[in-house]
């Protein structure tokens, strides 16, 4: 297995602290990080792609999570015909290959999945997982809603934040 490159999520938390990610759960939407962050909170954008890109902030893992989620929405709503296959980019390869690296967070998994998400165009190092995330999730809101989708997004980045809260 190779070392893990630079941009990888090593360590899910690498970094973070309790309050980084109560931060990353209320950027979320999640209403108790909120309510326990109060004042401290910051107002989430209105915009879905700014809300998204705006995952950075914690790292990439939370940029993943919400790429692998927007994909299942976009590619669910592909399979059941509620939006046109042409204009479907993201690919069931692409999606396991995401979580392939969020499993395991080497370098070998890094390439795998930039290779699949931006189909090894020449450009592809040029866009952050944000920018991946944030592209998807606007095309999942077309196929589903807005609301759906950051409900979705909102799951996953607290199941990565707070996993203990997530969890019945």
């Amino acid at each position: 297995m190779s070392a893990a490159s630079d941009d990888a999520p090593r360590d899910e938390h690498q970094g973070l602290t309790l309050d980084d990610r109560l931060r990353a759960a209320a950027h979320a939407g999640h209403g108790p990080s909120r309510a326990a962050l109060g004042s401290a909170a910051a107002q989430p954008p209105d915009d879905l792609r700014d809300w998204v890109l705006a995952l950075e902030t914690f790292g990439i893992a939370p940029c993943l999570h919400a790429a692998v989620t927007a994909a299942e929405l976009l590619l669910d709503a592909r399979d059941r015909g509620a939006v046109d296959r042409r204009r479907v980019w993201v690919t069931r390869q692409a999606l396991h290959a995401g979580r392939a690296y969020l499993e395991c967070p080497c370098a070998e998994h890094e390439r795998a999945a930039r290779k699949g998400w931006t189909r090894d165009a020449p450009w592809s190092y040029e866009f952050t997982w944000a920018d991946v995330a944030a592209e998807v999730a606007w095309a999942a809101h077309w196929a589903t809603s807005e609301a759906v989708v950051r409900s979705r997004i909102e799951a996953a980045v607290v199941g990565w934040a707070l996993p203990d809260a997530a969890a019945p």
